[in-house]
């Protein structure tokens, strides 16, 4: 209200932004509620009133400081720019190599081998490009107790997961942003020993096929080996899928934890 008029033209009560409570509360001017919010005030009214000369009470421009966000680990990590295990409820169980069972000179990873635009998972020896995965327990939600395999090679940072089909299963295995779908998740008895890597249903496994994906291989024949001489020759194919799960012996792994980064 400008100073000369009438007192009934007068509001009652004003809108201000109450920052703090009792004795120590500071009365701010009021904006807006994004103003207000930013001190850490909020909405309040003052019964309107004037100085003893008539006029209404006469605002100051002050300067305060504010604190930001403190970082507390429970969401978005500042440091990284990426959410922290507890946004996500997953908890890091560090670097893993996925070796064949019976040959551990043999991993899994993504050495170049593409379908379309998508990178497919491949048998080879140890050390070959993107062998190395961070293996993560969720630990809350739909697939609590289960398990991640995140890519930590090249110039990516995605989950191993499912490629083709309506759900996914079935088909290749491929790496992709994470999504935290079923086709991403996995079964597995052991984190750092033999175990099959399933799907949550446990009904399709990862599993070593041959070139022609027909036939699941892992011994050639024997009276072949004793020909050549060899032994226990063993060829693999490089072929990784999602097969129906049925205790092949193509489908046993082993979860190396001796990696280094």
């Amino acid at each position: 209200m400008k100073y000369g008029f009438p007192a009934s033209l007068a509001a009652a009560k004003l809108p201000r932004c109450k920052v703090g409570s009792g004795a120590h509360a500071a009365i701010f001017q009021w904006k807006d509620e994004a103003a207000c919010r930013f001190l850490g005030g909020k909405l309040t009214y003052q019964k309107a009133q004037k100085c003893k000369v008539g006029k209404p009470h006469q605002w100051k421009r002050v300067v305060r400081c504010v604190k930001g966000a403190v970082i507390t680990h429970k969401g978005l990590n500042y440091h990284t720019g990426k959410a922290t295990e507890k946004s996500v409820g997953v908890k890091h169980l560090g670097l893993r190599r996925i070796l064949l069972e019976d040959e551990h000179k043999q991993s899994v990873g993504f050495p170049g081998k593409k379908e379309g635009a998508a990178a497919i998972l491949e048998a080879g020896p140890v050390g070959q490009a993107n062998d190395k995965f961070n293996l993560g327990q969720i630990m809350k939600g739909k697939f609590k107790g289960m398990y991640i395999f995140a890519t930590v090679g090249g110039s990516f940072q995605e989950l191993i997961g499912a490629l083709g089909g309506e759900d996914r299963l079935g088909g290749w295995l491929t790496h992709e942003k994470p999504a935290m779908k079923a086709y991403q998740v996995f079964k597995m008895e052991s984190t750092n020993a033999e175990t099959t890597i399933s799907d949550p249903t446990g009904k399709w496994c990862l599993t070593r096929f041959t070139a022609n994906d027909s036939t699941v291989v892992q011994l050639p024949d024997n009276t072949k080996d004793t020909q050549e001489g060899h032994g226990l020759h063993v060829v693999y194919s490089k072929d990784v899928k999602l097969a129906p799960c049925k205790g092949l012996a193509t489908q046993y792994w082993f979860l190396d934890d001796n990696v280094k980064r």
